[in-house]
């Protein structure tokens, strides 16, 4: 009896395990990888700073941090539930331990340890900016719990004693190469090149990428020496005396563009200074579309310096920080969401949603400018009225004079 609990138990653990990892994948998509910027806590207390004072003591503890509750949320929601998960790998372990002789105790060992593991990976994902090796790996180990528990249950059932001839070589062939391309996966989506070839099933209408270069792409340990900006340097801070590398529109972690001075990123006015925009430029849309449009848009003086000379304005000419970024990076301001200083950006581009907000936007105008003339019309009237009741006065005054 005991034995058919740990095996229907294992089997949850895997299926919940696989709810964990959605839940990742969901806090990553959400751009919500560093909602909270310390570990295990969130703004030093263990749920999110919801009440006013909970985010007044986070801004004094995090001065430099952009508070977004939402994101804070997303971010606990996941760990709430691997640290139920974590709880839950101990139990099946100590009850595989105790109860299931017939099982290796490498097993229930191998699934604690892995927990243990996880969680530190959890942890370094936050402290060192979710680094694409430890977030990749961080993917794998929990891949790796959900096939261990899902193992787990398999050698302690009626079909635990699997022979090799029901895992021939094909099948293994196939297990290798769905783990390969699930940390393929892992790799591409943590260095944000999933949209480096803008076609399919070509690349850049090219079988073979003449630009493709297998060092940079798997750099594994550190950051690879290169001249020009990649995707691979968004994890290092700017540096106020050389060039900014790329400004980019969208995903998690180092992509939001590091201060060369303060430990938290650019902020969007920040952004849209290093893309040449004034600070007088003011843009449509929340906080994570602006910051699309600035990453997005081609930068002002480039797209000057083109209708200037005819010719192309290469990235690498871009104003410096010494130039263009100490004068606005000083200091710690931060921007709420809701504030139009930081609705800055451009879009080079015409997406649905800009379309939308421009028509909304023109309806709006459209109703004001009713309003406005309607209230002009009312005015009209009144000086009207006014007007005809002075005549009025003035006609009954000259009956009154004639009449004496």
């Amino acid at each position: 009896m005991k034995i058919e609990l740990i095996k229907k138990l294992s089997y949850i653990g895997a299926f919940f395990t696989l709810l964990v990892i959605s839940a990742g994948a969901w806090v990553r998509l959400t751009d919500a990888g560093l909602g909270c910027p310390d570990w295990p806590g969130c703004y030093g207390i263990l749920s999110t700073p919801d009440t006013d004072d909970e985010i007044a003591r986070a801004k004094e503890f995090y001065p430099n941090a952009t508070i977004d509750v939402g994101k804070a949320w997303r971010e606990m929601f996941h760990r709430y539930l691997a640290g139920i998960l974590g709880l839950y790998v101990f139990f099946i372990s100590f009850l595989t331990y105790k109860y299931a002789k017939h099982v290796s105790v490498f097993l229930p060992i191998s699934l604690s340890v892995l927990i243990v593991v996880q969680s530190l990976m959890g942890m370094l994902t936050v402290t060192e900016l979710v680094k694409p090796t430890i977030v990749t790996t961080h993917l794998i180990l929990g891949m790796t719990t959900a096939c261990l528990l899902l193992w787990n249950g398999l050698r302690i059932g009626s079909i635990s004693d699997t022979s090799s001839s029901k895992f021939n070589a094909f099948i293994k062939l196939c297990i290798v190469a769905l783990v390969i391309q699930i940390i393929l996966g892992g790799w591409t989506s943590t260095n944000y090149a999933s949209l480096a070839c803008p076609d399919f099933p070509k690349c850049t209408e090219q079988w073979w990428p003449d630009n493709m270069n297998f060092d940079r792409g798997f750099t594994i340990f550190g950051l690879p020496n290169v001249k020009s900006a990649r995707m691979s340097h968004i994890y290092k801070k700017l540096d106020s005396s050389k060039p900014s590398y790329t400004v980019t529109g969208s995903g998690g972690g180092g992509t939001h563009v590091y201060h060369y001075k303060y430990d938290r990123a650019l902020t969007n006015r920040e952004r849209a200074r290093l893309q040449t925009f004034d600070d007088d430029y003011d843009f449509l849309g929340n906080k994570e579309s602006v910051r699309r449009q600035i990453g997005m848009a081609v930068p002002v003086l480039a797209a000057k310096k083109t209708r200037e000379t005819g010719e192309r304005y290469p990235a690498t000419n871009r104003p410096d920080l010494k130039h263009y970024g100490i004068d606005f990076v000083k200091g710690n301001k931060t921007y709420d969401k809701n504030d139009p200083n930081a609705m800055v950006g451009s879009f080079w581009h015409d997406p649905p949603y800009f379309r939308k907000e421009a028509a909304r936007m023109h309806d709006e105008k459209i109703k004001e400018r009713t309003r406005d003339e309607s209230k002009k019309e009312i005015e009209d009237l009144k000086k009207e009225i006014e007007s005809l009741k002075l005549q009025l006065q003035l006609n009954e005054m000259k009956s009154k004079i004639k009449e004496i």
